[in-house]
């Protein structure tokens, strides 16, 4: 039995409802916190990913990292450069994790541009991915389409596939 200690509650019996989760218990969301955060989803069992990723999506954790985003990359002199790639690396950690939910989360209409933002600090590949989809990208509609919901998933359809084919 091996211990990792952001799982409370590992090896008990549990059940099939939502209460039988192991609880994760994910660090503060601070630049001091940020590698420890992206080793634990980099690092985690695949049963655990999972877990990792519903606690992420359950405690609002993404919204408190791209507002941690935002500040970092918008500081009063200069980018913290350091800070945002450890950032970076963490949503790539997040994206890997290949979790549905938590994709749909991250690349949701809030999300989705301050995700990219933090994908541009990728160090050895940096494009301007905001740029790209707020200035060149143009959505045509052939046939109008009435449903709102069809419209927002073609939308996510999009930046998922131009996450697979330019970002990873």
């Amino acid at each position: 039995h091996s211990e990792q200690g952001a799982f409370a509650g590992e090896g008990d019996e549990r059940g099939d409802g939502p209460a039988a989760e192991p609880h994760v218990e994910l660090p503060p969301v601070d630049v001091a916190h940020l590698a420890q955060l992206a080793d634990l989803c980099h690092d985690a069992p695949a049963p655990q990913r999972d877990h990792i990723a519903s606690a992420i999506i359950r405690e609002g954790y993404v919204g408190k990292l791209l507002e941690l985003f935002q500040k970092l990359e918008l500081p009063p002199l200069a980018p913290n450069l350091p800070a945002l790639r450890q950032l970076w690396a963490l949503f790539k950690s997040l994206i890997m994790m290949n979790s549905p939910p938590l994709l749909e989360h991250l690349f949701s209409d809030d999300h989705a541009l301050l995700c990219m933002g933090v994908l541009e600090y990728d160090p050895d590949y940096p494009l301007k991915h905001r740029e790209y989809l707020t200035r060149r990208v143009v959505f045509r509609e052939v046939v109008p389409f009435h449903d709102e919901a069809i419209v927002k998933r073609i939308h996510q359809t999009f930046r998922f596939q131009y996450l697979k084919d330019v970002v990873m």
